[in-house]
């Protein structure tokens, strides 16, 4: 008979709840060192009764070989397959613990049996379970909006949180305090009572390194393993705690964070790296007006705590990395830290940009809505807009259609349309065809053959001439000789 699925082998509780035994059965099983299924079957294939166990009365010695014989011949079992090796025995010790700790299921934690096998045991999966399992509905909502440990779910305040719980902002704030001490908790069992299970997962941190670094990168390799979507702070927070070596940066504060460093004890009193953090921040947050650079090793050389010029090569892997990935500041080649300007920009200076980026003519409707999806604010008065363009000294108005240009460009024109045609007209001796107007006009304007010839038509001041089949002139020109040559280009 071929065996079917793989026998669990479950705790003695379970097995409880699972097999209906009684609370004495249960007792006497404990009591026996028979607290799971493997030990009460190997000791059924070996003694066929369990009268010898201390209190088992015909009862419970029924109950348990009725047990034993259901999953015997449903299974297939012989006594080979409930021999552990060392690897299969601690990872059911790590299963009972959690089952009885924090109520993980046999069936929930069988499927990582075969990671841990392998020695890539998935810790924050797993971490996970238990949080779901430990964690009310309310405390478990609570972890996963409000300390941004999770990628795609939005930080609440702890008002809006009370207010779906129908509890007050204080009291969301008291079950916030306890949380963080909760996973640390959990997570500490990891280093005491599961202390084995450190050979049984593997992060490749090397307690020589002087960094564990923790960013967008690093935190999605590790979501894409164990098809999770936690944030860089969630795991700095949990590396914090498996990782006793090393101490954290930027934890104790209520940010949130680019880049997490674990630095290693060793070298922590090397170097004031909270205080380079510091500084570099107020570089950037403080009020500035201009570009400027600044010498990037001098900078680094100040927060040396140990007096020692090697400590600076130790330091650096870390400041290049905060500036870069928490700040995005530029170093160059020759070790100038480059600090931008981050003063507001004018009103002025967006319309300015605005018109570079677009390198044409713009209408004032157009210029609006460019500094709207650049999420410029706006005057609500149009109007004003306009008052602000005609300010700037770089920018131009073209005729009188609210178009407006950079005055560097070569080919801004800033005539009417009728002027622009005009200035055509005068070049030549004989009519010119509406289109070809048209082509010369949208080098400056964009607009249409009907437009333009309603807009010479409604001119009252007698400038232009015009001719069947679509051709204009000027009235001060004359074209009588074009009119022999080519009759059908008679006046209307």
């Amino acid at each position: 008979m071929a065996k079917q699925n793989k026998l669990i082998n479950y705790h003695i509780e379970e097995l409880k709840v699972i097999n209906g035994l009684s609370e004495r059965t249960k007792k006497v099983c404990l009591n026996g060192s028979l607290d799971n299924l493997f030990k009460i079957l190997l000791y059924y294939f070996k003694n066929q009764t369990f009268k010898q166990v201390r209190n088992c009365g015909e009862k419970t010695n029924n109950e348990l070989i009725e047990m034993s014989k259901k999953y015997i011949s449903e299974y297939d079992v012989s006594p080979n397959d409930l021999e552990l090796d060392e690897d299969n025995y601690l990872f059911d010790k790590l299963k009972f613990y959690c089952y009885t700790r924090y109520g993980i299921t046999s069936e929930t934690a069988e499927p990582y049996r075969q990671y841990f096998l392998m020695r890539r045991f998935p810790i924050f999966k797993f971490l996970s379970e238990i949080l779901e399992n430990e964690l009310s509905d309310r405390e478990y909502f609570i972890f996963r909006h409000n300390f941004n440990f999770l990628k795609n779910e939005e930080k609440m305040t702890l008002q809006s949180i009370g207010d779906i719980y129908g509890i007050t902002r204080e009291r969301v704030r008291q079950i916030a305090l306890y949380i963080p001490t909760k996973l640390r908790e959990i997570l500490s069992i990891f280093n005491d009572e599961l202390y084995y299970t450190r050979n049984y997962y593997d992060y490749k941190v090397d307690s020589n390194k002087n960094f564990i670094v923790m960013d967008e990168m690093h935190a999605n390799k590790l979501n894409r393993y164990e098809d999770l979507d936690y944030t860089p702070k969630f795991y700095a927070y949990a590396f914090a705690e498996l990782y006793n070596d090393f101490s954290p940066l930027f934890l104790n504060d209520n940010y949130t964070h680019h880049i997490y460093f674990l630095v290693n004890k060793k070298i922590q009193h090397k170097y004031d790296f909270q205080g380079f953090y510091e500084e570099v921040y107020n570089l950037v947050h403080q009020r500035v007006e201009e570009d400027y650079t600044l010498d990037y090793l001098k900078l680094i050389s100040k927060y040396v705590q140990d007096k020692d010029d090697k400590t600076i090569k130790i330091a650096k892997p870390f400041c290049d990395k905060l500036i870069l990935k928490e700040f995005g500041l530029y170093k160059d080649k020759q070790n100038r830290l480059h600090i931008k300007r981050n003063t507001l920009k004018k009103i002025s200076e967006y319309i300015i940009e605005v018109m570079e980026e677009y390198k044409k003519p713009m209408t004032l409707e157009e210029i609006c809505n460019a500094l709207y999806k650049k999420k410029i604010r706006v005057p609500q008065n149009i109007e004003s807009l306009r008052s602000s363009i005609l300010s700037i000294d770089e920018v131009t108005a073209i005729g009188k259609t609210s178009t407006y240009a950079l005055k560097k460009w070569d080919n801004v024109r800033t005539g009417t349309i009728k002027e622009l045609v005009y200035e055509y007209l005068k070049n030549y001796d004989d009519p010119v065809h509406i289109s070809e107007i048209s082509e010369f006009v949208n080098r400056y304007r964009r607009t249409n053959n009907k437009n333009i010839l309603s807009n010479l038509k409604l001119d009252k001041t007698n400038t232009f001439s015009f001719f069947r089949k679509g051709y204009v002139g000027l009235k001060e020109k004359n074209y009588s000789k074009t009119s022999k040559l080519y009759p059908h280009l008679k006046p209307l």
